[in-house]
């Protein structure tokens, strides 16, 4: 995939005037990624069941118990995470406390950074277990974070050479209708556009969604390299 943009301008070089051609092209690439951060926020649940759980008629006294919400949440809370600590020590893989961004905490609301997990992956299979075992719990919500690639030095290098054969093909073709040939390379720059993605993950750009899996139509992250550059030839 790329754009063309294409300039005919008159410059002096060696004292002469020579017409020259300038070419910009931009190409992208979509690379797997092999290390995917996955968080996993957990909650209390629920409320209706705290209720049911805390309140009710007390057969000893004849009166009904008095609900401290607040104490009842917390209570499930801790328990629904450790719930979610257990199974990931179950699966094996490997989890850190906290997540990838930043909460404002107040006094009336629970440390939801607490109650966080990430967790590393070198494949979107893997994910996808995980979140097998996680579907149907309504006290978890998840996404994918971030996403990267081992290979993007290595590809980014190959994107530089695709974009380079693609600016010489487009400015021989142009060239040839003006009844010229493309000359040497004048100068290269490189074009770093408003919003470009540049080699950020997808997971960077749009926070991929705990519910990605739920419909096989939605795309799986990926590692987004993006290259433009404009090449100013000499007009022969």
């Amino acid at each position: 995939m790329f754009t063309l943009l294409i300039f005919l301008s008159f410059a002096t070089f060696a004292q002469t005037h020579s017409k020259t051609i300038e070419i910009i092209v931009s190409d992208t690439m979509l690379l797997t990624p092999d290390n995917i951060s996955y968080e996993i926020q957990v909650t209390a649940g629920k409320t209706d069941s705290l209720y049911n759980a805390g309140g009710g008629y007390d057969e000893n006294t004849g009166e009904y118990k008095e609900i401290d919400i607040n104490k009842l949440s917390m209570v499930q809370l801790q328990n629904n995470t450790d719930r979610i600590e257990q199974l990931l020590k179950a699966q094996k893989v490997k989890y850190r406390a906290g997540g990838g961004r930043a909460y404002t905490i107040e006094a009336s609301m629970f440390d939801m950074a607490k109650n966080t997990f990430t967790v590393e992956f070198t494949s979107m299979d893997q994910v996808k277990k995980l979140y097998g075992q996680l579907l149907g719990k309504d006290y978890v919500t998840t996404s994918v974070t971030n996403v990267s690639s081992s290979k993007s030095e290595m590809e980014e290098k190959k994107l530089y050479e695709s974009v380079i054969k693609k600016a010489k093909e487009k400015a021989a073709f142009v060239a040839g209708l003006a009844g010229q040939k493309a000359g040497a390379i004048l100068s290269i720059s490189e074009v770093t556009a408003p919003g470009n993605a540049g080699d950020m993950g997808m997971g960077g750009l749009f926070g991929m969604l705990g519910a990605l899996f739920q419909e096989s139509n939605k795309p799986e992250p990926s590692v987004v390299l993006q290259k433009t550059l404009t090449v100013k030839f000499e007009m022969l």
